[in-house]
């Protein structure tokens, strides 16, 4: 469902109500603005140089963010890397602390999927993670990377003096990360330790080789599919796209903020029961075909918080399925 997120004002909506239960405690122990910042994990709204530089719209991120899992028919699986689990715990807290304060579970809490890359890290500094704001892009791999750029990346990515191909991630850490991308890239499901030992007798020059040829040939779909699109000169097929999914994404948000204005009694923007009853019956409808896909969730990083899963789950369909009247069992 391909949108631009200012075609859908609920965004923002959302993200006000959210923000009225948000503690700024919790959100001053996010990391991510203190990493934008470049101040310490440590630091906090005690600091006068965090004052100086903190700026509300980066503080409150977090807050849009957990507006964007929630808002699109309350996902239970939210596919993301091991760096946004923070956000995740957030996004669940928030939902948790709304379905408490209304006495209905308007919101189901996510839970999030790791996958088996959880972070590659950035080319020329090995010991960052790999991102598309790094202000060098030599440091990182871009789905629409010719083969050229590809090869010419991978050729100049940092690694060391030492002979031959070792995993170490804390002595050689721009060797192991390209071992990473290797083991990605080809999917394959060897510890990264025997993927080293592998190639522990190839060259540099030629183990990059092989690493490029390799992500050329992971990326070639996805890239021929990207040339295709822009091949159309006025870009109508793909405005079209965006068109469609902005439709259906407006949709969708307007489904969940009918909701939600109901559970706050805003009775301006509510829905009759019956257009009620019909978004339940949607949402379940959707949760219940999306679900049942095969997924390959690698591990639960929450698996042990408390009540399992497939209960609250089961919990939250009774609820949805059940009478108006009843009250959900709390957690």
């Amino acid at each position: 469902m391909a949108h631009q997120n200012p075609q859908v004002p609920q965004h923002t909506s959302l993200m006000w109500i959210l923000s009225t239960i948000a503690s700024t405690g919790y959100l001053s122990r996010m990391t991510q603005w203190k990493s934008k910042l470049n101040l310490p994990e440590n630091a906090n709204l005690d600091s006068d140089e965090a004052t100086a530089k903190l700026k509300l719209g980066l503080f409150s991120y977090p807050v849009l963010q957990a507006a964007d899992i929630l808002l699109y028919h309350r996902p239970s699986i939210v596919p993301v890397g091991e760096d946004q689990l923070q956000h995740i715990e957030f996004t669940r807290t928030l939902a948790r602390g709304f379905n408490a304060q209304v006495g209905q579970k308007v919101f189901r809490l996510p839970w999030p999927v790791i996958s088996p890359a959880k972070r590659i890290m950035s080319l020329k500094r090995p010991e960052h993670k790999m991102s598309k704001s790094d202000p060098d892009p030599k440091s990182r791999v871009l789905i629409t990377d010719s083969p050229e750029e590809i090869h010419a990346k991978i050729r100049g990515a940092v690694t060391d003096s030492e002979p031959g191909i070792s995993y170490d991630p804390e002595r050689r850490p721009g060797v192991s990360n390209l071992v990473e991308i290797l083991k990605h890239v080809t999917e394959s499901r060897e510890p990264s330790e025997f993927i080293a030992k592998d190639n522990a007798d190839v060259s540099m020059r030629a183990f990059k080789e092989l690493i490029a040829d390799e992500i050329i040939i992971a990326l070639r779909g996805i890239r021929e599919r990207f040339q295709e699109l822009m091949a159309d000169k006025d870009a109508k097929r793909l405005r079209s796209e965006i068109e469609n999914g902005g439709a259906k994404a407006r949709r969708k948000a307007r489904l969940t903020m009918g909701d939600v204005s109901q559970a706050l009694g805003l009775t301006s923007l509510i829905l009759t029961p019956e257009e009620a009853a019909r978004n339940r019956e949607r949402r379940l409808a959707i949760a219940r075909r999306e679900l049942g896909s095969a997924l390959d969730l690698e591990y639960n990083p929450f698996e042990n918080e408390g009540p399992n899963s497939e209960d609250e789950f089961a919990d939250e369909v009774a609820f949805e399925e059940g009478d108006k009247g009843k009250t959900p069992r709390t957690e």
